[in-house]
């Protein structure tokens, strides 16, 4: 006979079975996708997605419970669809760029949409995956639909119902919102709210992306953590220029050897005359105010011996397409070889990836910026003051400045991004008249545009190559297919030596390029800077592994590159000191001898005298005493280094202090207020 109890129970079942099927499917949903994407269960991430969870199934029910059956199975059937839809697309685009998609992105195209061959690609791998991801609509096809009532009780009886819903959403925006608006709290730092894979890995992917969302449409405001103070054992002042002897102190005998010289970067700073104290006080907004007083704290990086060694010269800076150390090769591609080994060769060279990959990537090296989270920072850059990009700042000293792309001229909204940098921009449909494959070729793109620019008084030119691009395959790439005789006898797979056949195309274009500089008397006197847009990612780890020689471990070295900074006849140099693609800006600022204001980029000059700190979106990072994995959070000291006490959580303030610094600059269009000309 039944118990009193276990009535109860049941008729709680009965009463609440549609919430508890959307509840258990959203949760299944979720450990779904951490165990297809590989990612580890962290201790309070269950109960979490759980807690989190249950709002959304509540709605659900309660918009489902103001129907018929027959309106409610149809919706409950779009609804599942949907829900299905969006797990499966975030799978397949995590198999491919090892991040998740924003809803930017996706009401943008994204990059998978014109890359469908690469989705389709992705999708077989994974399909076993999306088959247990498509279970639930089919059980709810041919079963679950019994849980809806015969119909609609109305919305009198169902009120409460309605109510709890729409009140449980609601409480997690006043959840979220803190998060957005200021993510150094203590409360966003320990949900881990940064970028929508890590917030997806903490609180599950639906929250993720109502606060990837929010954080598109909410302005910051004002940021606590960036008035992190500097500690004393970080302190490194400038080096003080050597006392010189006066003429009256010197010595009258002949034999006494003449005083050295003091060179004349000794005892300066790359910074502007910007008076934050007086600024602060004037903001009207109050997050201008605080990035003014954040900015007014930050040391400037000293100059240097190589403060100026290029002063005057012509500049190209390469954003080269999926570009890595493993191109680096003396016998396919030897002109980038020669590059790397008689220019500048930075050992020790990062590219973290960023959740809009290639514009993003363009974005950190040009501006010296971190993206923004959930947009397209390059595009929505476009209407705001660059004083420090390299367009603009050559812009003022006369320089013909250019940037070319070899594939559509609108893609990532470039067509504004890139005049906005004080660039005249072409590419393929607006001045760039190249043959139509895919990937387009670098050679070609060369051949067109340096008769554009080669006999300039003074030029600058950037380019964003497209011929490394993904698939690498012999029948889906026209560049890897033109070099694929090159690589033949190489004992790698298809796709590592498709990788590497596409690269000899870029290889191929910078050889062109330095021989119409060279006849044009200029390749002594032009710097070439060329760094990847971010890894190889359309090859899988195993691949990288094989270019690599060994298990290339994915946390750090999976990113680890180099960049090429060669002119001409230079005395090579090897540059031993950890830096990454937001280094490159006050690095070539620094080379050139232009003025700019250090404390207002991300990263530093690499030879200036700050602290070496290279930052991954996950805000683990590398320093000179170690490396921290944020996703383990644990922190691996090098042999040898002496770590003072708090040094790990000093450096992730620092580095959450410079991404909410970036996103304020671009929210509030924070270098106009500064006045620079």
């Amino acid at each position: 006979m039944m118990t009193k109890a276990e009535s109860k129970e049941i008729r709680f079942y009965v009463k609440h079975r549609t919430a508890i099927f959307w509840f258990l499917l959203l949760l299944f949903y979720e450990v779904l996708l951490r165990l297809s994407t590989a990612n580890v269960f962290w201790s309070v991430s269950l109960p979490v997605m759980a807690l989190v969870c249950l709002p959304y199934a509540l709605l659900i029910n309660a918009l489902l419970s103001l129907m018929s059956r027959r309106v409610a199975r149809v919706v409950g059937g779009i609804t599942l669809l949907a829900l299905s839809i969006v797990y499966i697309s975030q799978l397949v685009y995590h198999s491919i760029f090892f991040t998740f998609y924003s809803l930017f992105s996706a009401a943008n195209g994204g990059q998978v949409l014109e890359f469908w061959e690469v989705a389709l690609r992705a999708a077989g791998k994974n399909i076993v995956w999306i088959i247990l991801y498509l279970i639930p609509l089919f059980l709810f096809l041919f079963k679950v639909y019994r849980l809806f009532p015969e119909k609609s009780a109305g919305l009198r009886a169902n009120r409460t119902k309605l109510a709890v819903g729409v009140l449980s959403v609601c409480a997690l925006f006043v959840v979220f919102t803190p998060l957005v608006r200021d993510p150094s709290s203590e409360y966003s730092l320990r949900l881990g709210q940064s970028d929508i894979k890590t917030s997806s890995n903490t609180i599950g992917m639906l929250p993720a992306m109502e606060i990837d969302w929010m954080s598109s449409v909410v302005p910051a405001r004002a940021y606590s953590a960036l008035k992190t103070p500097q500690p004393t054992w970080l302190e490194e002042p400038a080096p003080s220029p050597e006392a010189t002897p006066s003429p009256s102190a010197a010595s009258s005998d002949d034999s006494s050897p003449a005083p050295t010289p003091t060179p004349a970067w000794m005892g300066k700073v790359n910074e502007l005359d910007i008076d934050f104290a007086a600024l602060a006080q004037s903001a009207e907004n109050k997050t201008v105010m605080q990035l003014h007083e954040y900015f007014g704290g930050v040391a400037a990086t000293s100059q240097n011996d190589h403060t100026g060694i290029y002063e005057g010269y012509n500049l190209i800076m390469i954003t080269a397409e999926a570009f890595s150390r493993y191109a680096v090769d003396e016998t396919l591609t030897p002109t980038l070889y020669k590059m790397a080994h008689e220019g500048m060769y930075f050992t020790d060279f990062y590219n973290p990836i960023w959740s809009v990959s290639t514009s993003d990537g363009e974005y950190v090296a040009c501006t010296g910026l971190f993206p923004k989270s959930g947009v397209w920072s390059f595009y929505k850059s476009a209407e705001n003051d660059l004083p420090f990009v390299l367009g603009n700042q050559l812009n003022k000293l006369g320089y013909e400045t250019r940037a070319y792309h070899d594939h559509s001229y609108k893609y990532y909204h470039r067509d504004v991004s890139h005049p906005n940098m004080g660039y005249d921009y072409k590419g393929v449909g607006n001045g760039l008249d190249i043959e139509k494959t895919w990937p387009e070729s670098d050679v070609e793109m060369m051949e067109k545009t340096v008769p554009e620019y080669i006999g300039a008084e003074k030029f600058h030119t950037y380019y964003m190559t497209v011929s490394g691009h993904m698939n690498y395959s012999f029948s889906g790439n026209a560049m890897s297919y033109k070099h694929r005789e090159a690589v033949a006898g190489l004992s790698y797979s298809e796709a590592a030596r498709a990788y590497l056949a596409c690269q000899i195309e870029l290889d191929q274009a910078l050889a062109y390029l330095l021989d119409q500089l060279r006849q044009a008397g200029v390749a002594d006197k032009t710097l070439i800077v060329l760094s990847g847009d971010h890894y190889p990612y359309g090859l899988e780890v195993s691949q990288i592994s094989e270019l690599a020689g060994h298990d290339v471990e994915k946390t750090f070295e999976l990113y680890k590159s180099t960049l090429i900074c060669y002119v001409d006849g230079m005395t090579p140099e090897t540059v031993t000191r950890p830096c990454s693609s937001i280094d490159i800006l006050p690095t070539v600022s620094n080379l050139l001898g232009l003025e700019y204001d250090s404390r207002l980029l991300m990263g530093s000059d690499v030879f200036s005298n700050a602290p070496p700190l290279v930052m991954f979106q996950d805000r683990s990072f590398i320093t000179d005493k170690g490396a921290y994995d944020a996703k383990k959070k644990s922190f691996s000291s090098f042999e040898g280094a002496d770590i003072p006490e708090g040094y790990r959580e000093y450096i992730s303030k620092q580095i959450e202090s410079k991404f909410m610094a970036s996103k304020g600059i671009l929210e509030q269009d924070y270098y106009r207020s500064l006045g620079i000309d």
